[in-house]
């Protein structure tokens, strides 16, 4: 049976015992971890506050300023500093760029079209972009409007880039020369060759006919990558 004299004499120290685990369970309970402050320099409003989210830190902004450089919305500044010791919800303060009312256009000339695309995500521009066959390198920016440091509203920029070289040729002179001549450096350069009869009545061999007009022009400048037709005026030479 149980000796309830003897468990008698130990009751005194439930009291005691029960405090002791109260305080212990409560010292867990309201005890705060601390975590190192998150690095979000350089990230946006909303990549700092997902961060600071996840690590149960709350995030502020205390400040905004205007920057040609970042985009808006990027995170220049913050406090705590990057793993700086911090306590569960506690607050990072930043300060973040802002649009300037008049954006100032940067330098995209003779720059490489991926350089361009990465710097106008940097910057929040969405520039249109066309392409022209130039002789300046190929992906290479050659003109922009507005032209750099000039003042821009609504952030509207175009951008010419060169889509490589051309095969730019002068035409050369066929007047006075024989068809079958024109029609063998016709056929060596893939040149659609038109023969218009000066008199519908001629019957003679292609040998004996010669070029008197053109089309184009002799010293025109042509595009020799593209195809080309060559009409020609003969006669009976």
């Amino acid at each position: 049976m149980i000796d309830f004299k003897k468990i008698s004499g130990f009751i005194w120290i439930i009291p005691f015992i029960a405090f002791a685990f109260g305080y212990i369970g409560l010292r867990v309970c309201l005890h705060k971890k601390r975590i190192n402050t998150p690095d979000i320099i350089g990230k946006t409003v909303q990549e700092g506050l997902s961060a600071a989210s996840d690590l149960f830190l709350n995030l502020r902004i205390l400040k905004e300023v205007e920057s040609s450089d970042f985009k808006p919305g990027t995170i220049l500044e913050q406090q705590p500093l990057s793993n700086f010791p911090i306590q569960l919800n506690q607050t990072i303060f930043v300060v973040v760029t802002k649009s300037k009312g008049s954006f100032v256009a940067p330098n995209f000339l003779e720059m490489n079209f991926a350089d361009i695309q990465n710097k106008s995500a940097d910057l929040g521009l969405n520039p249109k972009i066309m392409f022209f066959q130039s002789y300046y390198p190929k992906d290479s920016c050659f003109v922009q409007f507005p032209m750099p440091g000039q003042s821009i509203d609504g952030k509207d920029i175009v951008l010419y880039i060169s889509s490589g070289n051309t095969q730019f040729v002068v035409v050369p002179n066929f007047k006075g020369k024989k068809v079958f001549e024109v029609e063998e450096i016709s056929e060596k350069n893939n040149i659609m060759l038109s023969l218009i009869l000066k008199k519908e009545d001629i019957t003679e061999d292609k040998k004996n006919l010669v070029v008197l007009e053109q089309k184009p022009l002799p010293g025109s400048i042509i595009d020799f990558s593209k195809k080309l037709y060559l009409q020609l005026l003969v006669d009976v030479g």
